[in-house]
């Protein structure tokens, strides 16, 4: 009696986790990118309203910056050796990724370059008054600060095929890199590069798209984990064999 009051409880759980489940993968398909950030971090994303002033020369900025790096390596191939460049080694893989990771480089880089005149005639920047890199890994790439002291958080990327995808083309998790990241209200952007592979390992871009993410939907893709404690735990050993002890 005891066996079966306990497979019936067991059972029981397994329906109402099964319920749980499905109603949270439920709740959260096509979500607004901004609820979720203003949910689990606790600031407001804002609109690009391109009837303020300010966002119309904030955009005008952004333009000026996305044409220059979108011109220069239309004609100048962005390639392994630059991601040596820019980062001290070379990488394992070069795809749209690693042309990501460059970007991210030159957006801040590009600006500074401009704004001084070094190598062409020098560019005004009425609204951008500082881009900054962020180190850390993670959701957003770039800080925008402008010359009314509000803040653009911008994500960089870069694809071959803007008009397919899979889910992780862009993704958020509110985890410790971006919790110290997001400090304020804020637009929140996303600079898309067009890129096109001409040789195996070089690329070139063809275009643009700047987004605004107050926009955007997104899916949680949900991900059960545990560590190495748990894996190999007593109960779940089958068999095994040791050549050498370990400590």
């Amino acid at each position: 009696m005891k066996e079966t009051a306990g497979a019936e409880e067991t059972e029981k759980k397994f329906e109402e986790y099964q319920k749980i489940i499905k109603n949270i993968l439920s709740a959260f398909h096509r979500v607004p990118f901004s609820i979720i950030l203003e949910s689990t971090l606790g600031y407001e994303v804002y609109s690009m309203d391109l009837r303020d002033e300010r966002n119309l020369a904030l955009k005008k900025n952004i333009v000026k910056l996305a044409d220059s790096i979108t011109l220069f390596h239309n004609k100048h191939l962005i390639t392994p050796i630059l991601y040596k460049e820019q980062l001290g080694h070379l990488p394992r893989n070069f795809r749209a990724n690693e042309v990501s990771v460059i970007l991210e480089r030159v957006f801040p880089q590009r600006f500074e370059e401009l704004k001084e005149g070094k190598g062409e005639e020098k560019e005004e920047f009425e609204c951008i008054a500082a881009v900054e890199k962020f180190g850390a890994q993670g959701y957003p790439d770039e800080k925008i600060e402008d010359k009314w002291g509000r803040t653009t958080y911008l994500e960089l990327k870069a694809t071959t095929r803007p008009h397919e995808g899979s889910p992780r083309d862009f993704f958020f998790t509110p985890l410790k890199n971006t919790r110290a990241k997001i400090k304020n209200d804020a637009l929140h952007l996303l600079l898309g590069s067009v890129i096109r592979e001409v040789e195996p390992q070089q690329f070139k871009t063809v275009g643009w798209k700047l987004e605004d993410l107050s926009k955007i939907k997104v899916t949680m893709k949900p991900e059960f984990n545990t560590d190495n404690k748990e894996i190999y735990i007593k109960e779940a050993v089958i068999e095994e064999r040791w050549v050498e002890e370990i400590d």
